[in-house]
């Protein structure tokens, strides 16, 4: 488990530098930087500004030899400026680049002399960069001591400038260091400074890094129940985040953990996980530290050909990216296996290179692991003398490791275990507080906006009622304007037919006096001819038909006409 440990504050160390680079390279503008460093226009600071950005968030992950060249340029050019700031800023980016290169000696020059610079002119912020980048350095060269040195002065500076996120990285990376020499109360003691520092700013991702480190340190002590709980609840939180690379880690950690309390089943369902998502997210490392964790578990389950399979396949990873500590535990796994093997020459051969680079290093935990191969190799073939050093190298480490120190400190430290079970379930319960606040928000949210939707469809409704209410309006007006036009039209032709009839009427009233006057008066009539009547009954007012009589010379003359032309 303290291979896992050291790989995620490796990780954790070059968080800031790798992940920045690789996030923000994807969003910055290549030509608009390039044509504000190349426009002599463009005043001098904003020229200094864009190349530094190049480098930083494009080239330096990508591309450290051309990143080197263009800080050179950055740097000639700042020198020209006179602008101190950006001399130190250049330096610094071609430490990055030398370090990356695995140029740990010329990535430490630079560093020191970005460092002088930043403190000449009294640049905070500058000064902890470059103590952190000489820390990465000096870690990267095996040299603990000065690494714990540099970081110490670096939380020195962040707390002093208020920089809470880089006090709480120091915290963790100073606990790592702490714990790969052995010295247990003080990486408890920083694990637990940078799981409170963490917790403060929210930061769930580096929660889980500090919570699955504290559970490192169970691991080591054999307290595998209080380990398992510390990495369950780094795996769930991690999980909960969608943080694959640290849920990878966890998972890895479980498994080594139900590995040594022999749960098979769980411990190949973890590692399975793992691996799968450290081969979705190409991380090379983490998956060299899956297939070693998958040959522990098959060497425990006395399967050494399938474990043997996976440990070289984890040592060929290392090898190829060059991480001497995973070496140096795939090596140590090699030696264990060909003992069982009873090949003790190639278990003797392992163990030595997993003893130089662990003192290289001052692991206590490799050398512990490593000399305990060895001097069981030694043995098995008799060289006793050889066998009696490794002993004694064994036994001191894991005395070192395990010492009633170690132990009253944990047990002194209860408190602190508390706060951290607590921290255990407050952490998570953080993050389901978060989201749940987040959720809360997001439903006031969308409350407010369902509030503003209603309000608008309200008011279009309203418009729309308003628009249908004046259009009928506006067409009732219409159309009674039209019917009381029509109606007044009736109206006049009403009157001028009435006036027409009357016209008419009078004339035919007038005909029929006329007619009156024609026709024979009933007496002559009635006079003249006895016994007779006239059956006279005209259709309407005026007859077309008349009639005439007339007495001559004694005689009636009698006539009836039609005048309708019948």
């Amino acid at each position: 488990m303290q291979l896992h440990r050291i790989i995620l504050a490796r990780i954790f160390f070059f968080t800031f530098l790798l992940i920045q680079a690789f996030c923000v390279a994807a969003q910055v503008n290549t030509d608009s930087l390039w044509s504000v460093w190349n426009n002599e226009d463009q005043s001098d600071s904003s020229r200094l500004k864009a190349i530094q950005v190049l480098i930083k968030q494009v080239y330096l992950s990508t591309d450290p030899s051309l990143a080197d060249s263009l800080a050179l340029i950055q740097y000639n050019f700042a020198v020209e400026c006179n602008q101190k700031k950006q001399m130190a800023a250049a330096i610094n980016s071609r430490g990055v680049a030398a370090l990356y290169l695995g140029k740990y000696e010329v990535s430490k020059q630079f560093f020191q002399e970005s460092l002088e610079i930043a403190r000449e002119i009294g640049d905070k912020f500058a000064e902890a960069s470059a103590l952190n980048n000489l820390a990465l350095a000096f870690y990267s060269e095996g040299d603990i001591d000065q690494a714990i040195y540099c970081f110490t002065k670096k939380s020195v500076i962040t707390e002093e400038i208020g920089d809470d996120n880089g006090s709480a990285q120091t915290y963790i990376n100073l606990g790592v260091l702490f714990t790969s020499q052995g010295n247990i109360p003080k990486a408890i003691d920083f694990y637990h400074k940078g799981l409170r520092a963490y917790e403060v700013l929210y930061d769930s991702a580096n929660i889980s890094i500090a919570l699955s480190n504290i559970g490192s340190i169970y691991y080591e002590q054999n307290d595998y129940e209080n380990a398992l709980e510390y990495f369950l609840k780094s795996e769930e939180i991690s999980s909960a985040e969608n943080d694959l690379r640290n849920a990878s880690i966890a998972c890895n950690n479980i498994g080594e953990t139900y590995t040594a309390l022999s749960h098979f089943d769980k411990a190949l369902k973890f590692l399975t996980k793992s691996l799968q998502i450290k081969e979705q997210l190409g991380l090379k490392k983490g998956a060299g530290t899956t297939y070693q964790s998958l040959g522990k578990m098959y060497q425990k389950q006395g399967d050494n050909a399938r474990a043997m399979k996976y440990c070289v396949q984890s040592k060929n990873i290392f090898e190829e990216i060059g991480f001497d500590e995973g070496l140096a535990n795939s090596h140590i796994l090699m030696s264990e296996l060909h003992m069982s093997n009873n090949n003790f020459s190639k278990a003797i051969n392992s163990g030595k290179i997993a003893l130089n680079i662990a003192s290289r290093s001052k692991n206590i935990g490799q050398i512990k692991d490593a000399s305990k191969s060895l001097y069981l190799s030694y043995k098995e073939i008799g060289q006793t003398s050889k066998a009696l050093t490794m002993h004694e190298l064994y036994v001191a480490n894991r005395d070192s490791l395990y010492s009633e120190e170690n132990q009253k400190e944990i047990i002194r430290q209860e408190y602190k275990a508390n706060y951290a079970k607590q921290a255990l379930a407050d952490s998570l319960d953080y993050i389901r507080k978060k989201q749940v606040r987040e959720w809360e928000h997001q439903i006031v949210l969308n409350k407010e906006q369902n509030k503003k939707n209603f309000l608008y469809a309200g008011i279009v409704f309203l418009i729309l009622i308003g628009f249908l209410a004046f259009y009928g309006y506006w067409r009732k007006k219409r159309a009674n304007q039209i019917i009381s036009s029509q109606k007044a039209e009736v109206e006049l032709q009403k009157l001028v037919l009435g006036e027409k009839n009357k016209k008419i009427l009078d004339s035919i009233t007038y005909a029929k006096r006329i007619q009156a006057a024609i026709l024979p008066p009933k007496t002559i009539l009635q006079n003249s001819l006895k016994d007779c009547f006239v059956l006279y009954k005209p259709k309407d007012i005026v007859a077309g038909d008349f009639y005439w009589m007339e007495q001559k010379n004694g005689k009636i003359l009698f006539a009836v006409a039609d005048c309708t032309g019948h």
